[in-house]
Formats: structure tokens, sequence, C-alpha cells
């Protein structure tokens, strides 16, 4: 019995104060290994160890993170160096890390359109909703031409637009559609923001402000995690990109694909020199500057609320109610099982103390219990009746102790007992083992799951 209530006490107990949270993250775009360190948190049991169910949500060209995040539409984001425009605007977010210390981010277009100049001289050029590509657009201030003689599109089918030439140019990731531009032989060209003094941030995990106050626990779980989930494919890329080619290419890439998406981008991390979700705030601060020459931002916060600060003091207090409550049920349980436990004893003693009287007592004692069946049988039955406990116990008593004819007057007088507790006192015949008769006066009384008779 204790020893069901101590498991069980710390069954409770753990379970009051496991950590479980269901969360969410809003990807920029589809599935591919641009993602790769979040799948290898999910898939190789790293959220789950910390009580985390993190469900992934994948992006499209129609799909703004930032929006999901603030919209409480999704718990985590990844946007990239844009992300600190949307927070001197005013957007309440706190940027996690910066996942590539370099940005991927690129003009994919048509071979005839070599810069910024060609493109603004030429046709549409496809962006993400929003500012997602600001850094893109930056190009072209850097190269003083007015964002408005240039025909900025939203992307809509991507790389169809660009080979149907509906557009002149397209966001893209220097991992990805160079790829398919190769294998398919068609002519393109790569304008990057790096070769005009612009090299950014890329993909960047971020959260709300509002998240980091009410669950900084679950926020600092997920950014360990995540970190951890990216160093792992990193140096895992080809189990990582298995689990991407069969159970999240929506895209239907290759593995060829998928393992020159990898080199690009491990490159662009830097895991080698840089640890994995570094960002260095005078690096923001340039970023800053660069887009405030730009006149990209129109607020004037301090950046210190931007950056996430692990150390911030975690509120414990709903924990030490737990901790708290977790001492307090396994006291109750113990003092339950230390209560039943000196009972126990207590019960045991006293039962001992009754055999020894039982078996030593000066009359023939008889325990039975439902169906008349003798359970014990002590040592002064054995002397007046001749049966041994071994013959005794076990059988009915009529069958061998009571003569068929005294019977029914002895059913009839049992009844009685069970009626009550309280001590009866009958006379009848009764056998011994070598077949004489004797008279004998019971002293009988129920005791619950067992009925004891006393012969004087």
């Amino acid at each position: 019995m204790i020893k069901f209530l101590i498991i069980f006490c710390f069954t409770c107990s753990h379970t009051l104060f496991a950590y479980q949270k269901d969360l969410s993250i809003q990807f920029r775009w589809h599935h591919q290994f641009q993602f790769a360190g979040y799948y290898a948190a999910l898939h190789k049991g790293f959220y789950e160890e910390e009580g985390l169910n993190v469900k992934l949500l994948e992006g499209a060209a129609s799909i703004n993170p930032l929006k999901e995040v603030l919209s409480k539409r999704a718990d985590f984001g990844v946007s990239n160096s844009s992300l600190v425009i949307d927070f001197l605007n005013g957007a309440d977010v706190v940027m996690l890390g910066a996942i590539f210390q370099h940005s991927p981010n690129v003009l994919l277009s048509l071979k005839e359109y070599q810069s910024p100049v060609d493109l603004a001289k030429g046709g549409a050029v496809s962006l993400l909703s929003g500012d997602q590509d600001i850094e893109l657009k930056a190009m072209f201030l850097k190269e003083g031409i007015d964002l408005l003689k240039v025909n900025f599109v939203q992307n809509k089918n991507h790389l169809d637009d660009l080979l149907d030439k509906k557009v002149a140019a397209i966001n893209a990731y220097s991992s990805n559609e160079p790829f398919f531009m190769t294998k398919q032989n068609i002519p393109f060209s790569i304008i990057e923001p790096r070769n005009y003094g612009l090299d950014f941030y890329g993909d960047t995990l971020f959260t709300s402000k509002e998240l980091c106050k009410t669950d900084p626990l679950a926020v600092e779980k997920f950014r360990k995690t995540t970190m951890r989930g990216w160093e792992y494919a990193l140096n895992n890329m080809d189990e990582i990109i298995e689990i991407i080619f069969t159970q999240y290419n929506t895209q239907n890439k290759t593995k060829e694909h998928l393992k020159y998406e990898a080199k690009v981008l491990k490159k662009l991390i830097n895991p080698e020199f840089v640890q994995i979700g570094h960002s260095n705030p005078g690096r923001w601060e340039h970023i800053v500057g660069a887009y405030k020459m730009f006149d990209f931002i129109k607020g004037n916060r301090n950046l210190d609320d931007f950056y996430y600060n692990s150390e911030q003091k975690v509120d414990l207090t709903w924990f030490y109610i737990y901790i708290a409550l977790a001492v307090l049920v396994a006291f109750v349980f113990a003092f339950i099982a230390y209560y039943i436990f000196s009972i126990n004893k207590k019960l045991e003693k006293v039962s001992l103390r009754h055999k020894i009287l039982f078996q030593n007592s000066a009359s023939a004692g008889i325990v039975w219990r439902e169906g008349y069946v003798v359970t014990d049988w002590n040592a002064q039955a054995q002397k007046m009746f001749g049966w041994s406990g071994d013959e005794a116990i076990g059988r009915s008593f009529f069958d061998f102790l009571v003569p068929q004819d005294e019977e029914p007057l002895v059913e009839k007088n049992l009844k009685k007992v069970l009626q009550n507790y309280e001590m009866h006192i009958f006379i009848n015949k009764n056998y011994t083992k070598d077949g004489k008769v004797v008279i004998c006066e019971w002293h009988i009384l129920f005791c619950l799951k067992t009925t004891k008779m006393c012969k004087r």
C-alpha cells in the first residue's frame, strides 16, 4: 500500500510542474532546406524534450510572417533584416537571432537585365508583400534610382511569371532558383545586394513582445532548441534532406536540388566561425543607418527592446506555485501513507496478539467464512475433536463436525449470528473424528469477513 502511495505521489508531483506548450512558427516561403533547423528540432525530438508541441506553418508569396505573428495566428516567425524597420516603425516584435549571417535574398532576372538600372528601364520587378524584400528595393536607391520609377509588383506565380516574361525579375534566394535555371539551361542574371554595399542579415527568427512578457520560458525554450536544431541540421545535412524530401517536399525538389541549397546556405550561415543565431548590435545599427538613409524608417525607437535578452528575469511565480503544490500533495500523501502504515502495524500487533490468545486458548476455537468454510482451527479444537488444522481448514464444518439431524438447528442459530455483532451462545451436538457425539456450548461472534466460534 505504501509503495503505491509513494509512486502515485511522485507521479502527481511530476504532472504538476512538467512544462507543456503548444507553439507555431510561420515560415517565409515553401518548405525547403531554408528551414532545416526547425525540421531537425521537431523530428529529432528537441522540441518535445522541452515540453514544446511545435507546428510548422508553410509560407507562400501571399503570407507575411510579421502579420501572422502580430495577429497571433503564429507564435514565432521567420523574417529578414527588414524586421528592424518593422520594429522602428512601431511593430512590437523581438529579434531572437539571425540564422543567416549573410542574406541569400537576390533579384533573379532574365539575362538581358544585369543591374538595377537595367530593371528600372525594363519590365516589372516581382517582390513579396509588404516590406519583406526591402533590401532589394534599397539596391535601386543605392544606384540613385527613384523607387517610383520602378514597376514593383507583388509576387504571384514566381518563377512561372519570369519564364513567361510577365516580369523582368523576381525576388529569389541564391540557394534556390538559380539551381533550377541552370538545370534548365535558361540564361539568367543575379543582382545581389552585397555587390552594392548592402550586406545584411538573412533569415531572422522573431516573436512578439507580448509572448516574451507572458511566457518568457516558452520563448527561451523555443529559441534554444531551434538553434540546437540548426546545429544538428548543418552537421547531418543528408539526414535532414531525406526528411524534407519524404515529408515536406511541396515543391517537388530533387535531392540534388536540396543538396545544392544546403551547401549554399551553410556558407551564408557560416557556423564554423559564427555561433548560430548570433547577431551584432553594431551591425544592426549599420543596417538601420542604411535604411534611414533611404527614408524607410519613420519611427525613432530605442533598439534595446529589439534585441532578445536571454538573461532577462523570468517570472517564476507560477513555477514556485507548482512546486509548492507538488510539495503539499507529496506531504499529504506521505502523511496518509504513514498513517495507514501505522494503523496496519497496530492491526498486525492486535492480530498477532489475538492469534496467540486464540491458539493458546483453553477452549476449542474455530474461525470460518462464507459457506461455513473453516479458516482457522486452534490446538484445543484439534485436541477435542481429533482433526488437525490441515484436515479441518478449507472444509465446511457441516461436512464433518455437525451431525445431519443437527444441521437445521445449527443453520437457524447461525443466521441469527449474521444479523448483528453481538455474542451468541448456542448448544448443539458435534462429531469427533473417531465418530463420537459430544454436546458443546458455542460462543459465536460475527466479525465482518470471518466468524469465530469458541466452545466452552
